[in-house]
């Protein structure tokens, strides 16, 4: 069994292939807490098993990377590879039009950082990526960052963290450095 599911702004829509049937289902979106809307309209379909592989989008987080109203991210790539935003792909609009404004990346230079590390074709590393490398990333990470207003409660740390290459597997440059990493605090 599929199910897929976009939260947008304002609805969740929610898409079921039980296997024999395709069955529809929208709820509306809860904003401050998104994923509250998502498990209610799975629930409501009775859709919440074990067997059921979910298949997630979402409008808002593309509508908030396209509006540039997201989080503050930083790139982490091979040594070589830091301007690969910069210098993008050769599929933009007025490619020939010397007067076309390019749009400011993503991630301004800034905030790319090179990590000392090199894989071959086949995702086999050549320059493994060490610790010490990690841990300097991590520096210039939190240094990168704004200071944190000091409350009574201790500051979350970030404790684990985990490669794009090891979620989402690619031995070739996505065309917009395309990645994911999961963090989460102690």
């Amino acid at each position: 069994m599929l199910l897929g599911a976009d939260i947008g702004g304002t609805f969740t829509d929610i898409v079921w292939w039980t296997g024999t049937e395709l069955v529809t289902h929208k709820v509306s979106t809860t904003p401050a807490r998104p994923e509250e809307a998502l498990l209610a309209g799975i629930e409501e379909l009775a859709a919440n098993r074990a067997d059921v592989l979910v298949v997630h989008g979402s409008t808002v987080a593309t509508n908030a990377l396209l509006e540039r109203k997201g989080a503050r991210v930083t790139l982490v790539t091979t040594a070589g590879f830091a301007d690969v935003l910069e210098i993008g792909r050769q599929n933009r609009i007025g490619i020939y039009d010397p007067r076309a404004v390019k749009p400011a990346p993503l991630v301004p230079a800034e905030r790319c950082i090179e990590a000392s590390e090199r894989l071959d074709a086949d995702g086999t590393p050549l320059l493994a990526l060490e610790d010490a490398e990690v841990a300097r990333i991590a520096r210039v990470v939190a240094e990168q960052q704004p200071p944190m207003p000091r409350t009574n409660s201790a500051p979350a740390r970030l404790c684990a963290a985990s490669r794009s290459s090891s979620i989402s597997p690619a031995t070739s440059i996505p065309p917009t450095a395309s990645t994911s990493a999961r963090a989460r605090p102690c």
